[in-house]
């Protein structure tokens, strides 16, 4: 119940943000940096679940002008999601 009492907390949150947008900071990011930081997290996240990560970046991207901090919150929330998406699938065997 906690649990769930909190993830419904972080929706409201985060509709909140929304309610009230804010300037873009535009700064030379680069994504291989924030997505590793992110990967390193989750790792520590996952703790003793099953669950491996493959890091496999096109070096060939360069550093791109972003908002650093919405760039984040994305590949948080789209690992993140993956994390509990194979949390709930069952595979055979």
């Amino acid at each position: 119940m906690l649990k769930e009492v909190g993830r419904v907390n972080k929706i409201v949150e985060e509709l909140l943000d929304l309610t009230a947008p804010r300037k873009l900071r535009l700064t030379r990011v680069n994504p291989h940096r924030i997505l590793d930081d992110i990967i390193m997290l989750q790792k520590g996240a996952a703790g003793q679940k099953k669950i491996s990560f493959q890091q496999n970046f096109d070096l060939s991207i360069p550093p791109f002008f972003a908002d650093e901090e919405l760039l984040t919150q994305l590949f948080l929330n789209l690992i993140k999601n993956a994390v509990d998406a194979l949390e709930t699938t069952e595979f055979p065997g």
